[in-house]
This record gives C-alpha cells, structure tokens and sequence, in this order.
C-alpha cells in the first residue's frame, strides 16, 4: 500500500512539474512529443579506376568539389564498395566525390599503393565514381549540361565504346576499351601533378585539360601493345603498357608549365561583370599578321539590335573572317581556307551554306556566364562558359603570349600568317592596352554538329575501272589490268558505283624502289601491295611531306586511313591502315583494323552514307568520313567530331588596340 501511495505521489508531482508546478486551477497539459529523428538512407556506391579501396567517399553538398568535415560519408572497401547513411531528403540532389589518398590500393596494381593523391567526382545519382564520371560531372558543374547529355557529349568526343558513367570493370558491364582509358587518365593526371604542382589552381587546370588526355588516352589504351598486355590488369605486363602510353599522352595532350602558368593567370584574374545592355559590340577571336598586306582576322560581331533578345530569349551574332593576301581581300564565313566557304550542311530540312551576313543564336548568359547556341542553321550545336577580365594597362605582349599558352589552337595566334613569306614586321613591341580592355576566356562544348561537304569540283570522288578496281598479281601475271591500265580514274556517279568500284582486293606489284633524303634508296615491303584503287579514303593520321626526296623511307610516316564494300545486297564494311607511298602518295600494304556496316539515307535531294562499327584509331580524326550523293556526283563528306576548346578573345576596345598597333584596319561593329 505505501509503494502505490509513493508512486501516486510521484506521478502527480511529475504533471504538476510539467505544468509549471503552480497552484491554480486548470486543465493539465501533457508535455510535447519530442521531433521524430531525420529518416535516413543508405547511399551506396562503387569507386574504381580499377576497384579503389581505402577512399573517402561524400555526399558533395556544397558542391565544392571536396568532403567537408560537416558533409556524410563512407570509406570504400574491397571491390571500391561503400554505403554510408545520408538524410533521405538529400538523396538524387547532390553529387558525390572520392578523395583517393595516398596509400589507398586500386585492385588493378593491388601490390603497389596510391603514391599520389587525386580526387573522383560523379553526377548525382550515379552509383559509379570513376575518372570517367569525373569528367562528366566537370561538364554538368562548368556547362549547365544534364548528366545524361555530358555523358553523351563525352562519349563521342573521346571515341569511347560504352558509357562513361557505367561500370567499366564490373562483369556484366566490362569494357577492356574505357578501364586502360581510365587508368592511363589517371596516370597521367598523376603525372601532371607531379611535374606541375598539387596547387588547387594547378589541379583545376589539369582537370580542365582532362577531356583532351582522356581523348588520347583512349588512342593510346586501344593500341595493341595495350590492349594486348592488360588482357589481365592485373600483370607487370599491364602495367609496363600503361606506364609507356602515359608518358605518350602527356607528351601529346599534356599541360607544359607555360600553358598551366597561363590557365592559373586567367582562373585568379578578378573577374568582371559584363554589362546585360545591349549595344553594338565585337570581340577579336583571332588576328595573324605578316605586314599591312598580309593578315588575316576573325571577329564576331553584334548590333544592338541583334544583341536584344527576341520573343524565344535568343540573341544574334555574326562571324567574319577577312584575310589579305598580296594586298587582295577576301571575307568570308566559315572554315580557316576561304576556298571552303561554299561548303553546305544538312540543317535538318534543307542543304544551307553559310553566307558571311548569316546571323548564328544564342541565350542570354545566366549569372555563371553559360549559354548555348547554334551557329548557322544547325552546322553545329553547343554551350559555352565565360569569364570576362580586366587587361586595362596590361603588356599586349604578354597577353598575346597568355593567349598561344592557353587556346588549344592558339600556337599561331598573334602571328604572321601561314602563307607569307616575307619579313615579319608587325610587332605589338612594348605597348599596353588601354582603359576598358577586357580578354574574354570561354570553354566551347558542341553537342551536336551537321553532316557537309565541300562542293567543290576537287572533292568529288573518283574510282578505278571495274578490271583495275578488281586487283590482281602482277607477280605472277604483269598483264594484270591493275599492274598495266593505270588508275583511269573516273566519276563516281552514285553511292551504288562508289560501292562497287572498291571491293578491297589489292594489286600486288614486285618489290619496288625510291629514292628519299640525300639521294639514298629504299625498298618496299614484300609483298608491295597497291590499295589505292580498290578501297577508298576515310582520311589521313599525320601531315608528313609527300613527294620524291622528302622523306627518308620508301613510306612516310603518316596513316592512312580506308574503306572497301561487300557489295551486292550487302552493306558490311571493311576498314583499314594503310601506308603512304613517299614518291607519289599512293596507298600501300593496308592492315584490316575492323569491320562494320553503311547506311544511306536520303536527306533532301541527296543520299548520305554514314558508317557504324568505326575502328579507334579512327576516332584521332576531327570528323567522321560520309559520302555525299548530289546532282549526279558523289563527294567526300564530313560529320565534325563533338569537342571541347578553350578559346581566349580581345574585347572591341581592346581589339581595336592590337588592330591599330598591328597596323590593321580597325573594326567598328
């Protein structure tokens, strides 16, 4: 009885405490419920390069690029497994990174450690992180791109198989192609660091050229010593490989300390807020200069009506290119080569060229300077990020040389122009620019391009004679049409003759010999096979001189590039590497580098064959071959590669100041 007395007690001294204790009547009020905990999730993910153990893996909430201290996180296991709980709120909105340490074990290399720290990011909701993710999330983050559009964007830029977000070492998804892409990326990007620095700065310009090592990356981790030797990833062989491509990559694609010195000039230079006004305006994209009659410029240009948004939110601008050679002028639109400004696209409903009046769209920048446009009618599609600085008072010289470190086509910028020959006397000397110059630095992504080709007479295709084209031993029979009838090159009239003029067998001639450098002789191959009449081209790999006495070599370093039909009723492909006869450019001794298949499709009033099943090594060309059938001809068409550049540009002010130091005509827009 006294123990239930006790706890009435305490009971009613409890209610009461909660109410406050005091004496007063009323209703008693029952204490508030405590806030139900956050629902949380697991997050579970997959780091590799090979499977990656010991990283620090985070939900990137800040979207800094790091694992902050307040931010969830996991540490990867054996197979790059980690599952770590997050707010289930903060799941699909945020993406992930993995800071790999030294120390931590990639299961590809697993007896030797991470010697040099680097960090993985992945797009939201991925559950990959990988050095291919990397990427695709640096375009998401800079360009405003989905994941899913990065991800196609990057693809076709780096000539990748499969997907850059999948899996590339799980079994279901393996793809020998993307893990020796991967692992030579990250090589190389150690390799970077180690040469150039592991400055923040330093490290967002590596990352920024990653797309250009992953593209040959991918070349070099498709070669056969690679792809051979990393059959198993795991042996000393793999790694001897993958050790020889990096030092290839860097080499070809790599930063030097004067182009990583440039990009972290342009990242710390204080930024400056362009003004939303519209008014008639250009920038100078590109200025070569010999003597007043002798140069060539690039300038995109608006009015201010052109640069006031329409109904759709799309402004215009023109490009204008104007070269003087010999004191004539000539402008014109697009293409460096004013004899290729008649070229004519597919814009989706017509064949349209690009008259030098031809006004290209574009959105308004958003407040992280990103766009996108579309430059004559479809010819290609893409966005831009930008970042406006302030040169005012700056060395003309020193930005010129900023600008051939930065741009990834700007060795010649500033310069005389490729055809002059004469003394070069333009000289910006030790001028400065004036008030309100600005050096606009921008990252270009097309993510789509047109089908074109040049109309002229000289790009028209031409086959051999069906006896010709058929091949045949000379060795055995010198009466062999190939071997006495000569090319008797002809028309291809359709797409169907084209087809069958280059069935890919070759004429097989004896051992042949040309004189090289220095008069010394060389000597063919054995067999001596001629392919010039029996396939056709896809292209050229390298710019090696062409013509007797010009190399040291019966074959000159370049590769070309082929194609042959089946034939009859079917469309498979065969393609080849061929050499390249030093003497006379003939095509000799080809390879087979893969099989495929062709497509035509009428587009207008023309067929277009396109091809699938391309082999790598096609991929280091800046187009993919198509044919072009039009009024009666058939011509060697393009489909420009999608790709990512990094130009630098003079505001008109500052322009108009190299312009008139230069001793050009300067430009009122």
């Amino acid at each position: 009885m006294k123990t239930r007395t006790k706890l009435a007690l305490l009971t009613a001294a409890s209610l009461l405490a909660a109410c406050g204790g005091g004496s007063g009547g009323g209703a008693e009020v029952a204490a508030p419920a405590p806030a139900p905990a956050p629902e949380t999730s697991m997050l579970s993910l997959t780091v590799i390069d090979g499977p990656l153990s010991g990283a620090k893996v985070c939900l990137d909430l800040n979207g800094n690029g790091a694992c902050d201290a307040d931010e969830p996180f996991g540490t990867s296991t054996a197979g790059g497994a980690v599952s770590f709980p997050v707010l289930a709120s903060a799941l699909g909105k945020y993406p992930v990174v993995a800071e790999v340490p030294v120390g931590a074990i990639d299961e590809d290399d697993p007896n030797t450690p991470v010697a040099t720290a680097y960090r993985l990011t992945a797009p939201v909701s991925n559950p990959v992180i990988s050095p291919l993710t990397t990427l695709v999330q640096q375009m998401v983050s800079t360009l405003g791109l989905s994941p899913a559009a990065a991800a196609d964007t990057l693809q076709a830029q780096a000539g990748l198989s499969s997907s850059p977000l999948a899996n590339y070492v799980a079994a279901a998804t393996a793809d020998a192609q993307s893990a020796n892409a991967a692992r030579i990326l990250v090589a190389a990007i150690q390799s970077q660091t180690v040469a150039l620095g592991s400055s923040a700065d330093i490290q967002k310009a590596i990352l920024a050229n990653a797309t250009n090592l992953l593209t040959a990356a991918v070349l070099a981790g498709s070669d056969a010593s690679v792809a051979d030797a990393c059959g198993d990833r795991k042996s000393a062989a793999c790694k001897s490989a993958i050790a020889s491509a990096v030092g290839t990559v860097v080499a070809d694609a790599g930063l030097t300390p004067a182009t990583a010195a440039a990009a972290v000039s342009l990242a710390t230079a204080p930024a400056v807020t362009e003004s939303s006004t519209p008014v008639a305006s250009f920038s100078l994209d590109w200025v070569n200069a010999g003597d007043t009659a002798n140069w060539y410029t690039r300038i995109f240009t608006s009015t201010a009506a052109e640069a006031t948004p329409d109904a759709n939110g799309l402004t215009r601008y023109r490009s204008i290119r104007h070269a003087r050679v010999a004191g004539v002028d000539t402008i014109w639109n697009i293409n460096n080569d004013p004899a290729r400004a008649g070229d004519l696209h597919w814009s989706g409903t017509a064949w349209v060229g690009c008259t030098v009046d031809f006004q290209n769209t574009s959105t308004v920048r958003d407040a992280q300077g990103r766009s996108s446009y579309n430059n004559c009618d479809g010819r290609n599609l893409g966005t831009t990020q930008r970042v406006t600085s302030d040169i005012s008072s700056r060395s003309m010289a020193d930005i010129f040389a900023l600008i051939q470190s930065t741009r990834t086509d700007g060795g010649n910028w500033g310069k005389a122009p490729t055809w002059f020959t004469g003394a070069v006397t333009a000289s910006v000397g030790t001028a400065t620019f004036p008030a309100e110059s600005r050096l606009i630095s921008q990252t270009d992504t097309t993510t789509a391009t047109a089908i074109g080709y040049d109309v002229r007479t000289s790009n028209i295709v031409t086959v051999a004679d069906a006896d010709v084209a058929a091949g045949g031993n000379a060795t055995v029979n010198r009466q062999v049409a190939c071997n006495v009838s000569g090319n008797n090159a002809s028309q291809a009239v359709t797409l169907e003759t084209m087809i069958a003029r280059n069935p890919g067998t070759p004429c097989i001639y004896n051992q042949q010999t040309d004189s090289g450098l220095n008069g010394q002789s060389y000597t063919s191959l054995t067999p001596n096979e001629g392919w010039g009449n029996t396939t056709t081209s896809m292209g050229t790999l390298g710019n090696a001189p062409v013509g007797p006495g010009t190399t040291a070599g019966f074959y000159t370093t370049n590769t070309r590039l082929r194609v042959s039909f089946a034939g009859g009723s079917s469309n498979a492909t065969t393609y080849y590497t061929c050499l390249q006869r030093a003497s006379n450019d003939s095509t000799r001794n080809c390879t087979v580098a893969g099989t495929g298949t062709y497509t035509i499709t009428t587009l207008g009033d023309g067929r277009v064959m396109t091809f699938s099943g391309l082999p790598t090594k096609f991929a280091a060309l800046s187009y993919e071959r198509v044919f072009v059938e039009r009024g009666g001809q058939v011509y060697w068409g393009f489909k420009d590669r999608l790709s990512t550049v990094k130009t630098v540009r003079l505001n008109g002010t500052a322009g108009n100041a190299v312009l008139s130091q230069l001793g050009l005509p300067t430009f009122t827009p």
